[in-house]
């Protein structure tokens, strides 16, 4: 059970500071907007990355389905990314010293979470590679999978809220043109990542 505890905090610890489109969706909100909107993403990741969790525990029927609209997931998934990198890229009126969301902000920043770790089918198949080596490799019990996978969701949510937490401290320091080019440097990074989602269609 201990096994099962540290090994799945230390790897929802690295998963969360891979250097992804949450990671910097993380820091540009928090800088953006406060702290808040931060714990709203990190908790949309973590509902996303349940559903997943939970389609490889239990749900084997789902993945030959997913695979069969992994197309139609990564265009989605790209178009998403290129209309947040492209917004990201456009000037707009920051008040370094205003941190106020948008409107209907819960919503909003949980749905941008949930979006942005859901229409990337890479991380269904991690979690259903995860689950797999745990119940074939590591022999773990459905009741030591559940531990392993609750303790690695509870880093994750953790560490990105440390994450966005910081991030929201940098914007004292911080005049509108930083903070533009820091916004630009996430846009392109979604953009990247719409680019690598779709090179396999386009290589088809």
């Amino acid at each position: 059970m201990i096994e099962a505890i540290a090994s799945g905090a230390t790897s929802g610890f690295v998963l969360s500071l891979m250097l992804g489109t949450v990671f910097f969706a993380l820091i540009q909100n928090s800088i953006d907007y406060g702290f808040t909107t931060g714990i709203y993403i990190a908790a949309g990741v973590v509902v996303s990355d349940i559903l997943f969790i939970s389609a490889a525990l239990f749900g084997t029927s789902l993945v030959p389905a997913i695979e069969e609209n992994q197309n139609t997931i990564r265009i989605a998934g790209s178009i998403v990314l290129l209309v947040m990198g492209i917004a990201a890229w456009k000037p707009k009126n920051y008040s370094v010293t205003n941190t106020s969301s948008k409107t209907g902000s819960a919503f909003y920043f949980l749905s941008k979470g949930f979006f942005l770790n859901a229409l990337n089918p890479v991380n269904f198949f991690a979690w259903v590679s995860i689950a797999t080596y745990l119940k074939g490799a590591m022999q773990y019990t459905l009741q030591l999978q559940v531990t392993y996978f609750t303790a690695c969701l509870a880093a994750i949510f953790i560490t990105e809220c440390g994450i966005s937490f910081g991030a929201s401290k940098l914007r004292r320091w911080m005049n509108a043109s930083s903070i533009l080019w820091i916004n630009r440097l996430a846009g392109t990074v979604f953009i990247v990542m719409a680019v690598v989602l779709l090179w396999p269609l386009l290589l088809k």
